[in-house]
């Protein structure tokens, strides 16, 4: 594909569909609270944030997840997964918008941290107003478990790609473009 945005569409949404199916194929039912569970797809939404920035990463997660909670019919999350996993995808494509992982360490972690910890606050919030604080508190330690394998599959993943020639061309192509 020689056209950049027919190249990023076709990725997002492709990101889209991996997040769904690893969401949907690998989640692991929690059983204290109707819907709930855990997964490693969140990783994926680390990784389209790096690859695509911060729009293609909101759609990701966003889209991606929402379609998850619906193929597994966890459709009282479907609403707070859209807009959490959203901000979470934004979040990261702006960690990763001007510098990769290599030399940012750091940074990038941190910045993966705080998006981790804005999908657990998220729905903590909502898990307190849909089924009580007590559970909600119950499932803050399965948040936090799904918050940090994420963080530490998508960066393993993102410094994997780093050393992707390919991966850096899109990744420069991206940066030249006028926002």
């Amino acid at each position: 594909m020689r056209n950049s945005k027919t190249r990023t569409m076709v990725l997002c949404a492709l990101m889209m569909a991996l997040v769904a199916v690893l969401t949907a194929v690998a989640s692991v039912p929690l059983g204290i609270i109707p819907g709930a569970y855990v997964h490693p797809g969140d990783s994926l939404i680390f990784v389209a944030g790096y690859l695509l920035g911060p729009l293609c990463g909101a759609a990701v997660g966003g889209l991606g997840s929402a379609l998850a909670d619906m193929t597994l019919q966890a459709y009282l999350y479907v609403i707070p997964t859209l807009l959490v996993k959203a901000l979470m995808g934004y979040l990261v494509g702006l960690a990763f918008r001007k510098n990769g992982l290599y030399g940012h360490w750091g940074r990038a972690l941190a910045l993966m941290l705080a998006a981790g910890l804005c999908m657990v606050a998220g729905y903590g919030v909502y898990e307190g107003f849909a089924f009580g604080w007590g559970l909600a508190i119950t499932s803050l330690p399965f948040n936090l478990l799904q918050a940090g394998l994420s963080i530490v599959l998508g960066a393993a993943v993102i410094a994997m790609l780093e050393k992707v020639p390919w991966v850096n061309s899109l990744r420069a192509s991206r940066a030249q473009r006028p926002r």
